[in-house]
């Protein structure tokens, strides 16, 4: 049996990441999962820097697993690195990455009360600039708006 955990986007990445280092601590889980832990993280920005920063981590953990503690990882008395963990990370996107943020939501086909929440909502600056929360272009993420 194994522990399936879920990430998604950047602060997914980054829950998993912290996740890992509770692991290599020794934090103990219990004995129902047994000692395979498999991280799936699912983000649509393809550069990310929190899913290369969960790579180098979940690799750093996996090499010292296997070369610091080799043999050792899967004794009983042994508390640190003692999970297998691994991860899958999906990037795709169903929409298009040129597209803002007010595109996706539909702005400009939905009725005026709709727009007044969005402007409540989200910084409503003119469409001009480009760095505002409703501006923003999808192929880059939400930037932890």
């Amino acid at each position: 049996m194994a522990l399936y955990l879920f990430g998604i986007g950047g602060s997914g990445a980054r829950v998993l990441k912290s996740f890992v280092h509770l692991m290599a601590s020794g934090i103990d889980l219990g004995n129902d999962i047994g000692r395979t832990i498999k991280l799936i993280l699912i983000d649509t920005d393809n550069g990310s820097n929190d899913t290369d920063k969960l790579k180098n981590i979940v690799n750093a953990y996996a090499n010292v697993r296997g070369n610091v503690i080799g043999d050792n990882a899967n004794n009983e008395s042994n508390k640190y690195f003692k999970y297998d963990i691994t991860l899958n990370a999906f990037s795709f996107t169903s929409f298009d990455p040129e597209a803002t943020f007010y595109d996706f939501l539909g702005g400009d086909s939905v009725n005026a009360d709709y727009k007044l929440l969005l402007n409540a909502l989200y910084d409503s600056s003119p469409q001009t600039e480009s760095n505002t929360e409703l501006n923003l272009k999808l192929s880059v993420g939400f930037k932890g708006n």
